[in-house]
């Protein structure tokens, strides 16, 4: 049954995009975990940058910012499952899609 325009039933639409959008969803939050994680030794990077040109021009040192790499890889590690989840159940709904397409029209007779 397709989906009309004018009077789009919301049970439809529901059942149409559910699935994608919660592929999006979980690319989304494994992508921000993974950059959240990736924030502390970049920042880490930043300041020790900042600290080697405070110390050459007199200025003094900023305050050292610690990073632990075992957690740092563990959250980066967390942060692929979301995405590998969601790449799955997109790629599983784009082919169930393109079956759904190939699939032989019913004929009439």
């Amino acid at each position: 049954m397709a989906i009309s325009i004018e009077n789009p039933n919301p049970k439809l639409v529901a059942k149409r995009f559910v699935l994608p959008v919660l592929a999006a969803w979980l690319i989304n939050t494994g992508t921000w975990m993974i950059v959240f994680a990736a924030s502390q030794p970049i920042l880490s990077g930043l300041l020790n940058i900042s600290n080697w040109y405070a110390e050459h021009f007199g200025s003094g040192d900023l305050q050292e910012e610690s990073w632990n790499f075992p957690l740092i890889t563990r959250e980066i590690a967390e942060g692929s499952i979301p995405i590998m989840l969601g790449l799955l159940l997109g790629f599983w709904v784009l082919h169930r899609k393109r079956q759904k397409s190939k699939a032989p029209a019913p004929s009439g007779g």
